[in-house]
């Protein structure tokens, strides 16, 4: 028999009732109801196929409260049934159809408003066994059969090279309780911990105590090092701060001789300069004076082409794609262009040719070898090596006297100058004959 304030403890809804006389009476007999149910014989009852989580069960019935009873159902899981009303700290009281007992259940279904879904997580796997956890999650998918009838979560999961069954059974129970949750399903449900020795005594966000003990053992050592050192460098300063009237004067001295040395150093490299920019006057001199008037500057055009036949535009933007499209369809692929430019003045009827490096002599022996594509090509354009005038005009002397002659034509070159029929018609000093006539 317990006294009254423990029976009020125990049965909250027991001060809903202002008559203190019927109030005594119904917690005398709820109490003679549980020292019978606790005298009678305990029976093991397994909880969906865990061999080593067990519950206990009394032959008689419990009674909670409006007809609820405490009784274990067929598949073995601990649960109070008919509308348990249970008292509420903020409602008062608050009436479900069913309780479930499990440790891991109630710890879940307390924090997981409160916390996050990894710190749930984390704090289940480190606390709770395999066999707790696997057992929480057959009474969820018992219990909850029918609404989660078709739910992915409720496969049986396996241990792998990843993770462990029961790490994907933890996920699983809490992923079917955002189920349940947007289902409405929780509001008619209490979990509940029979064996309160088997909860953890923290939050999942919550530190815990051992650890920050640990941490402020470790804290304190190394703040005591610190201390040490600071000591030691102390000692040092010290003893330095009493040298160091001594280094001063030794300092001064030696940056008064250093500035000395600095003077004399800097008035040798000011002659040695003087003498150096002489020379390459010099130098300079010499080499203009032999260089001879009216000669060409050599340029390298070892990755220079041509392009013929691209349209003029004021808008550079638009004729130099053009390019860059024409040597694509001849290269099959994107060819790097590092600079291009048009040759002679604008002028809208015409298209001045235009001078394009590469930026590999590689793709400019692609581009010239094959250059007959450029048939298949929209546009008319032509591709030529950029060579020297000399060589220009060599290569169309060579290609007019062929002509000529397979035009059964007089043919004579004498000079770099090519006369058919006896009229000079190019030479290699000014080109052609009629354009300078």
């Amino acid at each position: 028999m317990l006294c009254r304030d423990c029976e009020l403890f125990r049965f909250p809804y027991l001060n809903s009732n202002n008559n203190e006389s019927s109030t005594m009476k119904a917690s005398k007999s709820r109490s003679t109801r549980l020292a019978s149910a606790s005298s009678a014989e305990e029976v093991p009852v397994n909880t969906a196929g865990a061999a080593s989580r067990t519950s206990t069960t009394s032959s008689n019935t419990y009674q909670a409260s409006d007809g609820a009873s405490d009784s274990t159902d067929v598949s073995g899981f601990r649960t109070f049934e008919s509308a348990v009303s249970i008292s509420c700290k903020s409602d008062g009281m608050k009436t479900v159809d069913k309780i479930l007992c499990d440790e891991v259940l109630a710890y879940v279904s307390y924090y997981r408003d409160s916390s996050t879904a990894e710190s749930i997580r984390r704090v289940v796997l480190t606390f709770f066994s395999v066999e707790d956890i696997c057992s929480a999650k057959k009474m969820l998918a018992y219990e909850f059969s029918t609404v989660l009838a078709n739910c992915p979560l409720l496969t049986e999961r396996r241990s792998s090279a990843v993770r462990q069954v029961h790490e994907a059974e933890v996920e699983d129970i809490i992923g079917i309780f955002d189920v349940l949750d947007t289902q409405h399903m929780l509001d008619r449900y209490v979990f509940t911990a029979i064996d309160l020795r088997k909860l953890p005594k923290f939050a999942p966000e919550e530190s815990n105590l051992g650890a920050v003990a640990e941490r402020q053992v470790q804290l304190e050592s190394s703040v005591e090092k610190l201390m040490q050192c600071v000591s030691q460098l102390q000692e040092k300063v010290n003893t330095e701060s009493q040298d160091q009237s001594v280094s001063h004067k030794n300092v001064s001295s030696l940056s008064q001789e250093l500035d000395k040395k600095l003077t004399s150093l800097n008035a040798r490299i000011d002659c040695r300069l003087e003498q150096i920019s002489a020379v390459c006057r010099q130098s300079l001199a010499s080499t203009s004076d032999r260089t001879v008037p009216g000669q060409r500057a050599e340029v390298d055009r070892s990755m220079n082409i041509v392009v013929f036949g691209i349209a003029e535009d004021r808008n550079a933007a638009v004729w130099r794609q053009s390019v860059q499209n024409a040597l694509d369809h001849v290269s099959s692929q994107h060819v790097d262009i590092v600079d291009l430019h048009r040759v002679g003045r604008y002028d809208q009827n015409k298209m001045r040719p235009i001078v394009v490096k590469l930026r590999s002599g590689w793709d400019r022996r692609i581009l010239l070898s094959r250059r007959s594509t450029l048939r298949t090509y929209p546009d008319r354009v032509f591709l030529a090596p950029d060579e020297s005038l000399d060589v220009r005009r060599q290569h169309t002397l060579d290609r007019l006297k062929a002509r000529a002659e397979r035009a059964g034509q007089s043919v004579s070159v004498s000079d770099g100058i090519l006369s058919v029929d006896g009229v000079e018609v190019f030479s290699l000093s000014n080109g052609h004959a009629n354009r300078h006539g």
